[in-house]
């Protein structure tokens, strides 16, 4: 077992038997200065002479995979026998669909050592929310195929995007829950309200 990934151990064996506790605002306040500054020491140690211009080229190893595995299911799902514009629209929708109901799996990354410990002593779930920033990353690229999709209409573009927007919204909310010490279901699907993200989603595909 490699140093990261007993690392990994010991945390998720941590986050499995420690009870759900509430953080106090003093702590709180503690957590959102160590946690900025963990995030500007882990931008530090990027290569400065590397400046991507396009989303692709900044996302976790996790967000592409995952979102390579989401559009191979899309593309092995969706008719081909259908229309450019309706096949777009498909596959669009159902990857999006994947990218927020898939299971995904990550680890702690040696350049996320300190952060995942800081959060594990104030009894917040590392792996949960760097889950959440996966699926946030990997709406990023379809938003990217989006825009780029030219059987689409720039309406039937935006209408599209006007959902991942909303589900990324949703996405961010419930990583602030978690750190506040309130979890919340980013995932849910939930038809009946119209203004859902889901709900956008269908309008958008229809």
């Amino acid at each position: 077992m490699t140093a990261i990934q007993g690392a990994n151990h010991h945390i998720q064996s941590l986050q499995q038997f420690s009870h759900p506790k509430k953080v106090s605002l003093k702590k709180q306040a503690l957590f959102a200065n160590q946690h900025h500054q963990a995030q500007k020491n882990m931008s530090a140690n990027k290569d400065p002479l590397v400046t991507p211009s396009v989303a692709e080229s900044t996302v976790s190893k996790f967000a592409s995979f995952y979102f390579e595995k989401a559009t191979s299911h899309s593309t092995a799902v969706v008719d081909p026998e259908l229309s450019a514009k309706d096949y777009s629209k498909a596959f669009h929708k159902e990857t999006i669909t994947q990218i927020m109901k898939m299971p995904i799996e990550v680890e702690v990354e040696r350049d996320e050592m300190q952060q995942a410990l800081l959060f594990n002593s104030l009894g917040i779930d590392f792996l949960e929310y760097k889950e959440l920033g996966v699926r946030r990353e990997m709406l990023s690229l379809a938003k990217n195929g989006i825009e780029n999709d030219v059987s689409l209409a720039q309406f039937e573009k935006s209408k599209f995007i006007d959902a991942i927007r909303h589900f990324d919204a949703r996405l961010e909310q419930a990583q602030n829950a978690l750190l506040g010490g309130a979890p919340m279901d980013a995932l849910d699907m939930n038809m009946s309200d119209p203004q859902s993200p889901w709900a956008i989603l269908v309008n958008a595909a229809a």
